[in-house]
């Protein structure tokens, strides 16, 4: 109906107000990648592409200037000291996977490692996390950690593609569920993107989006 979606309308534009207030590059990113797989799945192309430019010009547009100088302040990323200290902590992530590839230093021992033995001397303080999820499920579990993380990811993609195949097989008429699958897979996405600057493997966000993959498919 018209008022579900001014409804849903009004959450997304509070979604968006939301990322700009935190300042967070890594959500911006994500938000970025949901456009672009919008616009893959949308069936006119045209009207999505100018659609997204036209959301891409305006969120910069009401950016606050310290938050666009933090974004454009990523490409000198030796004089970011965010970025600089995360790519520190992710190459003492590699290192722990290094001395560690089987089975890693274990969950959630980065930061004891890394304080005791991967931090560089020049470093005294400041975050003791790998922010990266894919970094944290190297280091703390391994590569056999990590190929587990990424299956889940992938069959979480094709449980929804399996949804979808089979909401148009059967013809059935309930367009939430085709929509609620394209939905899950930007979640997804975003987990992915936003998972790339953030320590957040165990948090519950994967596996709340990973239940819901599993429950619509059934």
């Amino acid at each position: 109906s018209k008022m579900l979606k001014i409804a849903a309308g009004t959450f997304m534009m509070f979604f968006v107000v939301s990322i700009l207030r935190s300042g967070s590059r890594g959500a911006a990113l994500a938000l970025f990648a949901c456009g672009v797989l919008y616009w893959k799945y949308s069936k006119s192309k045209m009207i999505s592409s100018i659609a997204i430019v036209m959301f891409i010009v305006g969120f910069w547009i009401v950016a606050p200037d310290a938050w666009k100088d933090r974004f454009t302040s990523a490409q000198n990323y030796e004089e970011d000291a965010t970025a600089s200290a995360r790519i520190e902590l992710w190459k003492g992530g590699w290192a722990m996977f290094a001395d560690h590839p089987i089975l890693g230093v274990g969950i959630n021992n980065f930061t004891p490692n890394w304080v005791s033995k991967y931090r560089p001397g020049h470093i005294t303080g400041g975050a003791s996390v790998p922010h990266n999820v894919f970094i944290q499920a190297l280091s703390e579990l391994g590569l056999g950690g990590l190929l587990v993380v990424i299956a889940i990811i992938y069959l979480a993609f094709k449980r929804n593609q399996e949804t979808r195949r089979i909401y148009k097989e059967v013809q059935l008429e309930e367009p939430w569920i085709l929509n609620f699958a394209y939905a899950l897979d930007m979640s997804m996405l975003s987990f992915v993107v936003g998972g790339m600057f953030l320590t957040i493997l165990y948090f519950p966000h994967l596996y709340v989006v990973l239940g819901l993959t599993i429950a619509l498919n059934q």
